[in-house]
């Protein structure tokens, strides 16, 4: 597992950690975190779809909450 639940920090569903030696890295991991916790069987899903986009935004932090937001988004519209 490439992200570490952590427990009673937040009032939302669920917080992680997740460690990455390049940005690239982060938000690869961070976004297979996402989908783990999401779904029962995350190696069950496919790549049928493949999603292509841009984010931008004044922060990294920013980019990185709105490319969770994403997944989050096409999970559940799609």
């Amino acid at each position: 597992m490439d992200y570490e639940i952590i427990e009673e920090i937040t009032h939302a569903d669920i917080a992680v950690r997740v460690k990455g030696t390049s940005l690239d890295e982060l938000f690869v991991k961070s976004g297979r975190a996402l989908i783990s916790e999401m779904v029962e069987n995350p190696g069950d899903i496919s790549s049928l779809i493949i999603k292509e986009g841009s984010l931008t935004g004044d922060s990294i932090e920013l980019i990185y909450f709105e490319f969770l937001n994403e997944i989050l988004f096409f999970k559940d519209a799609e």
